[in-house]
């Protein structure tokens, strides 16, 4: 048994399967340095958290920045609902678990995640909402080439793309960088 910050941890370098009931307040935090590790280290995980954010997390409400960042690598599946009244003490909210798994082909490879993180964080940062908009933000000229070569609409929301209209807009973003 191990009694430290998880956040300063060392983690281990072989494959893990991950078990924990993640703090409310920094569960994205320990979450992400879960997925840091990549898929071929976190093989799984099982993470009890406060059910909204298990919402937020399997796309109850649409897409967001974090998922579209992870989501090319991993899956992230409702598991167990708990009502707070199973706790002693009782929390302030329900919890549920959030069932974390590496995808068996990843629709980008793990060596180009900094690149494709980047590019969805400025998609995102552009506060726009369609991807045509968002695309006139985030390359001045050429904007309407990148969004027909990646066979997305222009008129899609930036918060509805799946993981692969997101794929094809990286590569597509990457072609039109390269000229």
């Amino acid at each position: 048994m191990v009694n430290e910050d998880f956040l300063t941890l060392q983690l281990p370098g072989q494959p893990v399967r991950l078990i924990g009931n993640l703090p409310f307040v920094s569960g994205t935090r320990m979450l992400r340095r879960c997925l840091d590790m990549g898929p071929a280290r976190m093989r799984q995980g099982v993470f009890l958290l406060q059910r909204e954010y298990v919402g937020k997390r399997t796309g109850a409400w649409g897409g967001n920045l974090f998922n579209a960042q992870w989501e090319p690598w991993y899956s992230f599946d409702r598991g167990l609902a708990f009502s707070r009244r199973d706790f002693t003490p009782v929390p302030r909210a329900d919890t549920q678990t959030l069932m974390v798994a590496p995808h068996r082909r990843p629709s980008v490879p793990w060596r180009e995640k900094a690149a494709y993180q980047r590019f969805v964080q400025r998609v995102f940062d552009t506060g726009q909402m369609t991807v045509g908009d968002a695309a006139r933000k985030v390359l001045r000229r050429g904007h309407a080439q990148f969004v027909r070569g990646a066979g997305v609409r222009p008129a899609d929301r930036v918060k509805d793309l799946t993981v692969p209209e997101w794929t094809a807009l990286f590569r597509a973003y990457g072609r039109t960088a390269d000229r």
